[in-house]
């Protein structure tokens, strides 16, 4: 019985460690999207703004 209970917990607790790394890994990747979607907005910003001046 302990056996078998020793068994669980470290199933449980190997579980929860691969949870806890797949949402480390998630909350990069949003990071990193939120990140090159500021950048990409500066980016089209900076374009249109330049397209304005150089059109007037």
């Amino acid at each position: 019985m302990s056996d078998f209970l020793r068994f669980r917990e470290s199933v449980i607790k190997t579980q929860i460690q691969h949870n806890y790394s797949t949402f480390k890994i998630t909350v990069r990747n949003q990071i990193d999207t939120l990140l090159m979607l500021q950048n990409s907005k500066k980016h089209v910003h900076y374009v249109t703004k330049v397209t304005l001046r150089n059109s007037l």
